[in-house]
């Protein structure tokens, strides 16, 4: 007797526990059947309810439009998000933002096929002249004009082109104010806001990316801030360096 499938969004991955996401916006936890699958949030996964356990089993990954890779300690490619469309990368005048992280990320959204959007928050404290001139000379290479946001008042948006797709939030270092514009775009996913240390030196405050749905369509995951990233070289269009 076969047992029925379902497929299901992951919205959130835990190291051998998922959360998923159906259709009708039902929730629940599970895991992988075995030790080969590699999952991360954004996939979209078939999967099977063990009735005797009261779990649900993960059995398989369904082909992916997009993922974004980085290099894992053995030199090959490890995803890190799968099917997005678009990339927002989220730096801020502090702490002192390393662009050099910013178009290694830019880079390998660029060669994964996902647009990338370079945000640059907390603007209200100052953009000074150095750092006017990096974000001139990534425009001057084909980036599009960055978008700054700054002050209380000043509410992100996510309407418009592409407001149904999926998108990424990922920002550098940790302390750039990424999940504070989490967490007004969706008020209600109780993200947790860290503040920035009196030396300066940002704080990871969200520990996992996880997937939210955004009330003007599409869905948007918060992921850690990081203190570097190397994109998976194998991953990597020539075209894109």
């Amino acid at each position: 007797m076969s047992v029925a499938t379902f497929d299901a969004r992951v919205i959130g991955a835990f190291g051998r526990r998922v959360s998923l996401r159906l259709a009708d916006g039902r929730e629940f936890p599970g895991r992988p059947l075995g030790r080969g699958l590699s999952i991360v949030c954004g996939d979209t996964v078939r999967c099977r309810l063990d009735e005797r356990h009261a779990e649900v089993h993960v059995l398989e990954v369904l082909p992916r439009r997009t993922a974004l890779y980085r290099s894992n300690a053995r030199g090959g490619a490890e995803p890190v998000l799968a099917n997005l469309e678009r990339l927002l990368v989220v730096i801020a005048p502090l702490p002192e933002p390393d662009l050099f992280v910013a178009d290694r990320y830019l880079a390998a959204a660029e060669s994964a096929g996902i647009e990338a959007v370079l945000v640059i928050n907390k603007a209200d404290l100052g953009v000074d002249a150095a750092l006017e001139a990096q974000l001139a000379g990534l425009c001057a290479g084909g980036l599009p004009a960055d978008h700054r946001l700054g002050g209380r008042r000043n509410r992100p948006r996510c309407a418009g082109r592409g407001a149904r797709r999926t998108r990424g939030r990922i920002g550098r270092p940790s302390g750039v104010g990424k999940s504070s514009l989490a967490a007004r775009l969706i008020p209600d996913a109780n993200i947790t806001i860290g503040s920035l240390a009196r030396e300066q030196e940002g704080r990871h405050t969200t520990t996992a990316s996880r997937l939210y749905p955004l009330a003007g369509g599409g869905q948007l995951a918060d992921s850690p801030g990081v203190r570097d990233f190397a994109p998976a070289l194998v991953a990597l269009d020539a075209r894109s360096l």
